[in-house]
């Protein structure tokens, strides 16, 4: 069977590439690493989505541009599959070992239905629902019915991005002047202040589709493609602070004075090295602002 009319990739890195990583990212993923062309275990591209108690899940995904894969081609995909459960992927922001929560197999043209069955009978019984295979029509009905926000929501949530980001600057100068003592007669001081995450998770939930022209990020990860308004790098200014919170309410009440100053001084540093990403991202949000209409800002 022959690839769907509204196909003309060239072949499976430009289909990874212009459909795939896109589309996952209008879904409303986020950190959408490309692995496509190292040895990951079965995993060309790995994303991930924040649920609704703040945790975040992964998910691996083996893309394949084939007009059509038969039975005798189900058992690389299961190996695919297995493979990629087996074995963890390194992060690419914070170099630390995760594990996918689950799989999907996707292909530019047809699964048969022998190949299906096959797929499903050896690996439902191991791993569940976290198994799943998308062909070139469910792709395409993905694509057309993702429908963006409106115009005002969109522009609600940039500007709550906006906010939160400025709120957060003003709030870890004040952290990082009681922790390192410059708050109070030269001693640490273990703050009751903490940084808002709100706006960094709505937006994280359904990432805003952008119009504004790109703008070269010498520091993003080589073969990522340019984007303006990353929803990977909100992800680890989001993750960041949330660690920072996570730690100064660890150590509010009992323990050493030694350690929690300790503990408060790794805190500060959760936040200090994600503030140049933030001030990035904010004057990318300006700039969509700007570029939807001088009555949109605040």
């Amino acid at each position: 069977m022959a690839f769907p009319s509204e196909f003309q990739f060239e072949n499976e890195l430009q289909f990874v590439n212009e459909l795939i990583i896109p589309l996952l990212q209008r879904l409303g993923f986020v950190m959408v690493a490309n692995y496509h062309g190292t040895h990951e275990f079965g995993k060309d591209v790995v994303f991930a989505e924040i649920d609704r108690f703040g945790h975040v899940q992964y998910h691996g995904l083996q893309a394949k541009y084939v007009a059509s894969i038969g039975l005798s081609g189900a058992g690389e995909l299961i190996e695919d599959c297995k493979q990629a459960f087996n074995n963890p992927f390194r992060h690419p922001h914070t170099g630390t070992d995760e594990r996918i929560s689950s799989f999907y197999v996707v292909n530019g043209g047809s699964i048969s239905e022998p190949a299906q069955q096959q797929y499903f009978n050896s690996l439902i019984s191991q791993y569940g629902a976290n198994v799943r295979l998308l062909d070139g029509k469910s792709l395409i009905s993905l694509d057309r019915g993702k429908v963006s926000g409106t115009r005002q929501d969109d522009l609600a949530r940039l500007n709550g991005l906006l906010l939160e980001f400025s709120h957060d600057r003003y709030e870890a100068e004040v952290i990082n002047k009681m922790v390192d003592g410059r708050h109070e007669n030269g001693k640490c001081v273990i703050p009751l202040r903490r940084l808002r995450l709100s706006a960094m998770e709505d937006f994280l939930r359904s990432p805003i589709a952008l119009i504004s022209t790109p703008a070269r990020d010498e520091s993003r990860p080589i073969g990522w493609p340019e984007i303006r308004l990353s929803p990977s790098q909100v992800q680890v200014v989001w993750h960041n602070f949330w660690l920072a919170n996570k730690i100064l309410d660890s150590i509010m009440y009992g323990g050493a004075q030694s350690h929690r100053e300790e503990m408060a001084q790794l805190a500060v540093s959760h936040i200090n090295q994600v503030l140049q990403i933030m001030d990035k991202l904010e004057k990318h949000v300006k700039t969509e602002i700007e570029q939807r209409g001088p009555l949109c800002a605040v």
